[in-house]
């Protein structure tokens, strides 16, 4: 079950992110790559897929920090 929403998640992230290379204006496209890979570390580690979860993990936390991240990339 789990391999099938791991497929699944990682192309709505595959969508998510070449929308956010069209419009990198739109936060929206960053929330929801974060939901995505937010979704995918829960299952992951839940499946015991660990370093699929610890991955998932780690791409989150460098969203956040784009997030703050200004737009000439300093800090806002």
């Amino acid at each position: 079950i789990f391999s099938e929403e791991a497929t699944e998640l990682l192309e709505l992230a595959d969508a998510a992110l070449a929308a956010h290379r069209a419009d990198a204006g739109d936060a929206a496209r960053i929330v929801e790559l974060k939901r995505v890979l937010h979704t995918l570390k829960g299952g992951a580690r839940m499946a015991g897929v660990t370093p699929m979860g610890d991955l998932a993990h780690e791409l989150e936390s460098l969203l956040i920090q784009v997030e703050g991240m200004g737009t000439g990339g300093e800090p806002r």
